[in-house]
Formats: C-alpha cells, sequence, structure tokens
C-alpha cells in the first residue's frame, strides 16, 4: 500500500528538550531564592520590635508598621511593606504641616 502524501514524516520526541528542563529548573531555582531572602528580610525587620518606640519613632516607623511587615503573607517582601509604611506616614505627616511636595 502506498501513501498519497510525499511528506516526511514527523519525529517527535517524548523527551523534553535540555533548554525546557534547565528554564524550569532556574526558574524553581529563582522562587527559592526570593523565598529565602523574603525570610531572611522578615528576621532582620523584626530584630527592630527590640527597640523602643522613640528609635523607631526616630527612624519613621511604628512598632505597628514594624509588626504589620513581619506577619504580611510570605509573597510579599516585608521591607518593601515596611518602606511603604514609613514613606506614607511621612506624606501625611507632611500635608498635616502644609507642605507641598514637588
Amino acid at each position: 500500500m502506498t501513501h498519497a502524501c510525499n511528506c516526511e514524516p514527523i519525529s517527535v520526541s517524548p523527551i523534553p528538550t535540555r533548554g525546557w528542563l534547565m528554564a524550569g529548573l532556574n526558574k524553581a531555582a529563582a522562587y527559592v531564592a526570593a523565598v529565602w531572602q523574603r525570610r531572611r528580610h522578615r528576621r532582620e525587620i523584626a530584630a527592630l520590635l527590640s527597640h523602643d518606640d522613640y528609635m523607631l519613632k526616630d527612624i519613621g516607623l511604628s512598632r505597628t508598621d514594624v509588626l504589620a511587615a513581619v506577619l504580611i503573607h510570605d509573597e510579599v517582601d516585608p521591607g518593601t511593606r515596611l518602606a511603604m509604611a514609613r514613606n506614607e506616614r511621612h506624606q501625611a505627616e507632611r500635608a498635616r504641616k502644609g507642605v507641598r511636595g514637588a
């Protein structure tokens, strides 16, 4: 029996290519590194709780800001959350004093 098509047969490899596998491994490694870094940041920020409220206020933070950053879920960098809280407080204080931003 002959085939009417003069096409070349397509070969499909059931094994994923090395590039696909390496890309997946690199993505997984980057995710693990990011989680590890966020947890390290969380420990470093938790150490701020050993300072008194006056010291925290001196650097533009409150104890509530630090606690919120430490207790935020793992997908958010606690340092980013802490910086946002500090910036929001700074902007609110400037607005209360009537200082306009540039």
